[in-house]
């Protein structure tokens, strides 16, 4: 099963809720190993469409498609039962260094741990990070 949500925030990262979620799953293959129907590619560009026409009436809004929630909660996840491990297992260098660009952090001297990079992430989606608000919370 998949799930394809589009989240919605304003300028200034204030959530406003999902506007849409495009759940949908693999057919199972055939006798001879082939899977029939739709690739998963033509459904993120399909995706991508939709968000396209729903921004052209939302100008003031930031529309957030998120074709990799599978990976979102396994992180998530992974990032609460084991903090501490090295980022650079479950993501690539590029990754690592855009999450610090998009948040204006400086790259640290060592290895991010999972949690402080999946921390850099959230924030870039809205999450505060004080310590009044505990862990972020996955919403789909």
């Amino acid at each position: 099963m998949y799930l394809h949500p589009t989240y919605a925030v304003t300028p200034d990262r204030e959530p406003l809720g999902v506007l849409d979620a495009w759940m949908w799953a693999r057919e199972m293959r055939d006798a001879e190993g082939v899977r029939h129907g739709q690739k998963e590619d033509a459904r993120w560009i399909e995706g991508y469409e939709r968000v396209a026409e729903m921004a052209a009436n939302m100008a003031d809004t930031r529309l957030v498609y998120v074709a990799n929630a599978w990976r979102v909660t396994y992180l998530m996840r992974k990032g609460r039962t084991c903090p501490d491990l090295d980022a650079r297992l479950f993501f690539h260098p590029d990754e690592i260094r855009g999450a610090h660009l998009l948040t204006k952090k400086k790259m640290p001297p060592q290895p991010p741990t999972l949690n402080e990079v999946i921390r850099l992430i959230a924030q870039v989606g809205g999450f505060l990070g004080r310590k009044s608000d505990g862990e972020g919370q996955q919403c789909a």
